[in-house]
């Protein structure tokens, strides 16, 4: 599948800035409906690791990375659970590869995976996203880079799943 362009993420990002609760509590139930294993995946993230704040985040961004993915591609296949354990698995080696980098500078780790991503547009979104929150004090420092590879494995099974289909 070829790259969604920033327009498109930019498009739906301003979307999910104007939502009201209601409004992201409907969208969370769609996923429910069409994408149970993904947030399935989403509500059971590191619960013991994670703030209250955190979780929220990365149940946001997982949907908005979903609707991303499905404004471009309207029939987008349903992830599998053995997706999400194959893209887990990819990202933890990727994950043991960037162990001999400089682990501790989450910009450095983030500019490594941005550098060749095949979906630079949705995961360059997760990093913005993700430093705002960390703005605003509601995701910790320790915290930013996990959940940056909990999301960059969403945006890898609804990229797999588009180039499966094509």
């Amino acid at each position: 599948m070829p790259a969604i362009k920033k327009e498109t993420v930019e498009v739906i990002a301003g979307r999910f800035r104007r939502l009201d609760g209601g409004k992201a509590h409907q969208l969370t139930l769609g996923m429910k409906e069409e994408q149970p294993a993904v947030l399935g995946y989403l509500l059971n993230v590191g619960p013991e690791a994670f703030s209250q704040q955190e979780r929220e985040w990365i149940i946001f961004l997982g949907v908005s990375i979903w609707q991303i993915f499905l404004h471009e591609y309207p029939h987008l296949p349903q992830i599998t659970q053995a997706a999400l354990d194959k893209a887990a698995k990819n990202t933890a080696g990727l994950i043991g590869y960037l162990k001999d980098e400089n682990k501790d500078d989450m910009r450095t780790t983030m500019s490594s995976v941005l550098q060749d991503y095949h979906q630079p547009a949705v995961l360059d979104y997760v990093v913005q996203a993700l430093n705002v929150g960390f703005g605003e004090k509601t995701i910790r420092e320790i915290n930013l880079t996990v959940l940056f590879f909990f999301l960059k494995i969403i945006i890898d099974c609804f990229d797999e799943a588009t180039d499966v289909k094509q």
